[in-house]
Parts: structure tokens; C-alpha cells; sequence
């Protein structure tokens, strides 16, 4: 048997990934099985990440939080890895000798493409966080004609790089915080997009930072989209229906996301195929 991986903090408990491919796997016959595997602290991670690089069992896979962000700046893992971007969440076979796998990012895929019908409503989009997810999804914003604001708790080592690289990006830290409020009529009509983790109804009563003051000091969004995809209705999204808000969750990213990087591991199943089969791993799997 052969072996594709989902590596992340704790995949096999808070994953998805892995049920939707072996689903497909399972439906097609093939002598093959994801693995979730835990990497809890950086240095697993790195242990985890050299086995599967170098096992010839394994033949490409899944990365997810919170080591996305690590796998282009890791020279060791010996990935070929695009330039412009900061993220990758799918190692594939590469095409060239010199590298075993290829990184990938089909976050941003499945991130643009769940809010392709709403693009052409707004002109701005407010982000809550900064982690792997979200550098994923800026990584293809210049392909979109929106302005971004990423609210963030502290500074950010890679500001810099991002600002020369996404022009239509913008940066409010702690400090900035009062000042971006006092603006808010220039970023109206507007996106509200939690990128971070908190929210989810284990931790029923947290909201992402400044949750609670963009809701009152804010003109309402129009959409607020938690990229969180278990549990199926966050806190956030809750706070936000209560205030009128439409909501959208995570899940459909998360499926579409899932459908492209199983194409680019396994090119040679058709795309209509394996989309079709995820769709209906869905309803198998506990909410």
C-alpha cells in the first residue's frame, strides 16, 4: 500500500482532509491510504516532515496548521517552492529531478472561489489574523480587485515583504487600531473574514480580536465568512447572525481546497470524478 499524508498540531482529532481522500480512495479501488499525523511542536514537525520527504511509501499529501507558513522557508525539506508565495498547504510529485515534491497553495483556490460571487458586491475586505490560512489567501489578492486590511494583535516579521509584494494590502496592528476605525467609511461595502481559530464553539464565549468592536463601530459587512470548517457554526458566525448578518463557514473551502490538491497529487484521476466523490464523502463524515 501506498501512503499520501496530512501533517499539522493534531490532524488525526481536528482534520478533515483525510476522511474526504480516503473516501475517494476506498470508492475507487485504490491500494492507497491518507495518513493523519501529529506534529504538535516545531521540532516533530520537522522529524515528521523529513520522514515523508525521504520514505518512498509516501508519494505527496496535506500540510495544515500551523506549519503551512514554515514549508517555503525551510531550505532542509528540499522542495521546489514558488517565490510569491509565503504558504503552501499540498506537497505533489514534482515534475523536475532535482526535487521530490512541489509545494503548493490551493487554500487560495478554495478561499477566492467561495467568495467569487460576492467580489462583485464589495471593494474592501477586513481579515482577523495572520497565520498560515491567511497568507494563503493574500498570496493571490492581486488577482482581485479588493483592497485588504489585515487586523493584527502585534507587528508582523514578513510585513514588509508583503507590502512590496501585494500592493493592495494593508497592515493594522494594535497600534493602528484607532485610526483604521476612525476611516471606516472609506472601507464601506465590505467582507469580515475570520482567519484565526478562535470562535469555534469550544470556546463558545471567544471571538476573534476586535470582533466585538467591529460589529458595533463598523457598518454591518456584507458577509462574514469564517474559515473555520469544524465545527459547522462558530460563536463568530453566531455573533453575526444575531446582528443580521449573512454567514458563511469554512466547509466549502475546505472541500474545494481538498478536490484541487487531490488533482495535483493524483493528475491522472479526472477532476469531475474526485470532485463528485468529496462531495459525497461530506455527508459521511460527524459535523
Amino acid at each position: 500500500m501506498n501512503y499520501s499524508f496530512l501533517i499539522g498540531e493534531s490532524p488525526s482529532t481536528t482534520g478533515r482532509s483525510h476522511h474526504l481522500w480516503n473516501y475517494v480512495y476506498k470508492s475507487l479501488g485504490m491500494d492507497c491510504q491518507m495518513i493523519a499525523l501529529d506534529a504538535p511542536t516545531n521540532e516533530e514537525f520537522s522529524l515528521v516532515m523529513e520522514d515523508v520527504i525521504h520514505n518512498s511509501s509516501f508519494f505527496g499529501g496535506c500540510i495544515t496548521n500551523p506549519w503551512k507558513s514554515l514549508i517555503g522557508f525551510r531550505e532542509s525539506f528540499d522542495l521546489s517552492c514558488s517565490l510569491s508565495h509565503h504558504s503552501y498547504n499540498v506537497l505533489a510529485p514534482s515534475l523536475s529531478n532535482e526535487f521530490r515534491f512541489s509545494a503548493h497553495n490551493t487554500d487560495s483556490y478554495g478561499f477566492w472561489t467561495s467568495i467569487s460571487p460576492y467580489l462583485s458586491c464589495v471593494n474592501n475586505m477586513v481579515m482577523l489574523g495572520f497565520g498560515g490560512t491567511a497568507k494563503a489567501i493574500i498570496a493571490e489578492a492581486l488577482d482581485y480587485p479588493i483592497q485588504v486590511y489585515i487586523l493584527t494583535r502585534s507587528d508582523v516579521p514578513t510585513k514588509e515583504q508583503f507590502l512590496y509584494e501585494h500592493p493592495n494590502v494593508n497592515f493594522v496592528n494594535q497600534v493602528d487600531i484607532d485610526n483604521f476605525f476612525e476611516k471606516k467609511e472609506s472601507i464601506f461595502p465590505f467582507l469580515l473574514v475570520n482567519a484565526t481559530n478562535c470562535g469555534v464553539l469550544s470556546k463558545s464565549t471567544v471571538v476573534p480580536t476586535h470582533f466585538n468592536r467591529i460589529l458595533q463601530d463598523l457598518p454591518i459587512p456584507h458577509l462574514f465568512f469564517d474559515i473555520v470548517h469544524t465545527p459547522l457554526l462558530t460563536s463568530s458566525m453566531m455573533h453575526c447572525q444575531f446582528a443580521g448578518i449573512p454567514v458563511l463557514g469554512g466547509l466549502h473551502m475546505n472541500t474545494l481546497q481538498a478536490i484541487r490538491a487531490f488533482s495535483l497529487v493524483h493528475p491522472d484521476i479526472p477532476l469531475g470524478l474526485v470532485t463528485s466523490m468529496m462531495k459525497a464523502a461530506n455527508s459521511t463524515i460527524n459535523q
